[in-house]
């Protein structure tokens, strides 16, 4: 893993703070954040160095779209009512 840029900076639009290409590069399981090439597309050949550090799949893993906010709230409610059938109504109260 090339680590010479980890002491870089650049604002990041997602926090809404400076953050060093050290913590851009590992913030998502040890892999970078999916903004990535946006962020430092101007700084860094940022292409280039993900090819050249990252396998086919862990890029796909990096670029995979997220979730919408439905999909994620639906996942949310669907665990919930799972966990209510499987312990009855226990613990709903007095």
């Amino acid at each position: 893993m090339d680590t010479s840029h980890d002491g870089r900076e650049v604002y990041c639009r997602m926090l809404g703070h400076v953050l060093a290409f050290r913590y851009c590069r590992t913030m998502q399981e040890g892999l970078p954040c999916g903004r990535i090439l946006d962020c430092w597309f101007e700084l860094m050949d940022i292409r280039s160095f993900v090819a050249g550090n990252y396998s086919r799949e862990e890029q796909e893993k990096i670029f995979a779209p997220a979730p919408s906010r439905l999909d994620t709230l639906y996942g949310v409610v669907s665990r919930l009512r799972e966990d209510k059938e499987g312990n009855g109504d226990r613990g709903t109260g007095a």
